[in-house]
Parts: structure tokens; C-alpha cells; sequence
């Protein structure tokens, strides 16, 4: 397919996500759904830029219009490909939250509480989250569940933080992975788990999430309290 229908029906998505009170992930895969024409390496380039866009909305923005760019995906890949025939520098003028991504409040509030790498905390969620899966512990060990993905050719390694955490050093949809479908593991990231971890509850505790999405926390909870 070419450049310029990959940025139009990423453009597309952007702005479906952006109006819905969904989660970006569960439109894209309906939004893939519904384009059969889209293969594999269509899905990879649109879904990459779509949420390089999300993640970095402000400073994409800024330099869509800086340049005169058609819209805000524009500016987001250009700062995925970063030609050398277009001057950025500009960017090195933009307000600093503009160019991590945030808001000036955020940033404010956070240099309280990290006054000189505040701007970096909020530059590193610019990138791309690693792939993290939550062994089931009751009913697998984490070498055990390794030793199986790495047998398929899955690279991962044991969490740095997590007692239940694997990272997963590539792109693999595991949805419909046994394991998955198994109740073996989930997805969650590391700072999730560790949130049940801090947690420690008792078997006889009444627990209230108040901050539950999907639930992961909650489940992990549940888990520890077996």
C-alpha cells in the first residue's frame, strides 16, 4: 500500500480513537477487523504510528503545524522517520512540557517530586511499553512458563522487579495463545503487579479498587489472597 493511504487511514484511526470513550487498543483491532484489504505489514505501519501519535499528541501537533502539515499524523511520522532534509530544531524552542507531553500542571507537579528528571519521566512514556505478562502463580512457575515460550521461539526474560513478571522481547499477539487462553498468564505491566505485591493482602481482607479498568490489579489481588 502506498505512503500516502497508510498515513490517510492512520489519520482516520487517530481521530476515531480520539472521539470515543473506548480504549484505543479495542478500536484499532475492530477498526483492522472491518479493513480486510489491510495485510500484516499495513496493520504493523498503521497501528506503530497511530499510537506514536497518541503518545506524543502535543509535540506532533506542534510541529504538524509549525510545517503545515496536513494534520497531526504528519507530525508524528516525521518524528518516527526524522529525515535529515527537515529541520527540527525548532522543537528545542516549544515549551518543555509540549516536548515530552503533557500537560504544564503535570510537569509542575511532578518536578516536585523529582526536580531535576521530571522532564525525562515524562519523555520515557513517549515510548513504546514493553510487553509484559503476570504468571498465574497458583498453577505455573514463572521458569516453567519461560522455559515453554522460549521452546517456541518466544524471547523473554524474568522480570527485573515482579516475582511474576516475564518481559517479552518481540511483537507477538499471545490473545490467543494457550497459555493465555489457559489462565496462565495475563498481561500486565510490572508496575501493575507490584501494586498487589505492596498491597499484601490477607486472606480475610475487604479490598476496594477504585482504580480498576480492566480488572488486572483486582485479579492479582484476588490471587494473593488465593
Amino acid at each position: 500500500m502506498q505512503l500516502s493511504s497508510l498515513l490517510g487511514h492512520s489519520a482516520e484511526l487517530v481521530r476515531i480513537i480520539r472521539k470515543s470513550p473506548q480504549p484505543g487498543d479495542t478500536i484499532a483491532s475492530e477498526y483492522f477487523r472491518s479493513k480486510k484489504y489491510l495485510g500484516s505489514t499495513d496493520r504493523r505501519f498503521i497501528s506503530g504510528l497511530v499510537f506514536h501519535t497518541l503518545r506524543t499528541l502535543s509535540l506532533s501537533e506542534a510541529i504538524a503545524t509549525h510545517l503545515g502539515l496536513e494534520d497531526v499524523v504528519h507530525g508524528a511520522h516525521l518524528l518516527m522517520d526524522n529525515p535529515e532534509n527537515i529541520d527540527l530544531s525548532f522543537i528545542n524552542d516549544l515549551p518543555i512540557h509540549v516536548q515530552v507531553n503533557t500537560q504544564d500542571w503535570l510537569l509542575t507537579s511532578t518536578q516536585k517530586r523529582w526536580p531535576t528528571d521530571a522532564a525525562e519521566v515524562w519523555r520515557s512514556m513517549m515510548q513504546s511499553a514493553p510487553l509484559v505478562l503476570r504468571v498465574n502463580l497458583r498453577r505455573a512457575t514463572r521458569e516453567a512458563i519461560i522455559k515453554h515460550l522460549t521452546a517456541e521461539g518466544i524471547e523473554c526474560t524474568a522480570g527485573p522487579l515482579s516475582p511474576a513478571a516475564i518481559v517479552v522481547h518481540q511483537r507477538v499477539n499471545l490473545q490467543q495463545h494457550p497459555l493465555y487462553l489457559g489462565g496462565m498468564v495475563e498481561v500486565q505491566d510490572e508496575g501493575s503487579q507490584l501494586v498487589a505485591y505492596a498491597c499484601a493482602p490477607a486472606e480475610t481482607d475487604h479490598i476496594l479498587d477504585a482504580c480498576a479498568g480492566a480488572g488486572g490489579k483486582s485479579l492479582h489481588l484476588a490471587d494473593l489472597q488465593e
